[in-house]
């Protein structure tokens, strides 16, 4: 399974009622696939990450969005700004932390005059994510212990459905992984609250 699935086969097992072992490699591969498809939807690694050399563009503002959240504070973060000269050189220049403050729960970063508008001019290192584990067992830390709860339950429906559609019926999307054949529905179909629990926690674009 991905080190950032947002379920444990464990506990998807738990809330399915299965008490034996003989399905655990499809229900991690199923996981796996709605990890995918729900991060997907929310243009988002929920998994608190460490993020590299990130190239973001001005928009002629005073804020940056970065591209998760939310920013772990105390982190090494460091905000740059291309100073080449010619266009696709690859020079930059750090940009005071005395320059700009972060809003750590939307991932903002708001700069004390503009971010000049352009494409590719700005570069960040940050860490970002919620501190939840799902792969060491004696240590495991589930989503609800991040407030994630939510997000975990509506995982949980969709790999049910996909669990009980995978040799097919009903209204299904097919997906070939490995040597697997999984299916799972529409997922508005799956629950009725999909739509609010995804807009509560997917990045906005404008």
């Amino acid at each position: 399974m991905n080190t950032y699935a947002l379920t444990t086969v464990a506990r998807l097992k738990s809330f399915l009622e299965i008490d034996v072992s003989t399905y655990d490699s499809i229900l991690g591969v199923i996981i796996d696939a709605v990890t995918d498809f729900i991060e997907s939807e929310c243009d988002r690694r929920f998994k608190k990450t460490a993020h590299s050399g990130i190239i973001l563009d001005g928009e002629g503002s005073n804020e940056l969005t970065l591209p998760n959240w939310p920013v772990v504070e105390g982190e090494t973060f460091t905000l740059y700004e291309r100073t080449s000269v010619n266009y696709g050189d690859n020079t930059w220049k750090t940009i005071s932390s005395d320059k700009y403050r972060i809003d750590y729960n939307s991932g903002i970063v708001i700069i004390n005059s503009k971010f000049y508008k352009g494409h590719q001019n700005y570069k960040v290192d940050f860490t970002a994510g919620y501190a939840f584990d799902n792969v060491t067992e004696d240590s495991l830390v589930p989503l609800s212990d991040v407030g994630l709860s939510d997000l975990e339950l509506l995982v949980w429906k969709i790999c049910a459905k996909a669990y009980n559609d995978r040799k097919g019926g009903g209204n299904i999307k097919r997906m070939k992984l490995y040597n697997y054949d999984v299916t799972y529905s529409d997922a508005s179909e799956v629950d009725d609250k999909f739509d609010q629990i995804i807009e509560k926690y997917k990045r906005f674009t404008f």
